[in-house]
């Protein structure tokens, strides 16, 4: 009866072990997919050489596959009236069921400078000086909050 209890105990570590080592397996995943997410959206920036909406982010985001209801943040700086580049933060975001917990780990990164294309010319209607633009859902890439940091 001992051998038994004690097999028993053995079968319940290795299986608490086993879900820890695949919770950890399932982060670096998500993370790893969603950071590439963002690189693919500063590759995307600049082929296109800017954007001119957070709309158009949004749609990007959604074709490779960004979840609808995330949301990610944007900003071009231009420290002179020749160049710009891009700061963009996507949010992983891991959740425990069990305990109805969530958490977003962000992730960032700024595009190269852009000396060309359709942010440097004045006509853009969402984008100015510097601004950047916060909580911007992906589903429709309507932003909460704005700042203008000229």
């Amino acid at each position: 009866m001992r051998e038994s209890y004690g097999g028993t105990m053995l079968f319940y570590i290795v299986l608490f072990f086993m879900s820890i080592f695949i919770a950890f397996l399932a982060s670096v995943i998500k993370y790893a997919r969603v950071y590439k997410m963002k690189n693919s959206m500063i590759n995307y920036i600049e082929r296109q050489e800017g954007v001119t909406d957070p709309k158009e982010v949004a749609g990007e985001l959604l074709s490779i596959g960004y979840p609808a209801t995330s949301y990610f943040d944007v900003c071009i700086y231009k420290p002179r009236d020749d160049i710009a580049y891009y700061y963009i933060k996507l949010n992983a975001t891991f959740s425990l069921p069990i305990v109805s917990y969530a958490f977003d780990v962000p992730i960032k990164g700024e595009t190269r400078m852009i000396e060309t294309g359709v942010t440097i010319n004045s006509n853009s209607t969402a984008f100015s000086e510097s601004n950047c633009f916060y909580d911007c859902r992906t589903a429709d890439g309507e932003c909460r909050y704005t700042s203008n940091d000229e």
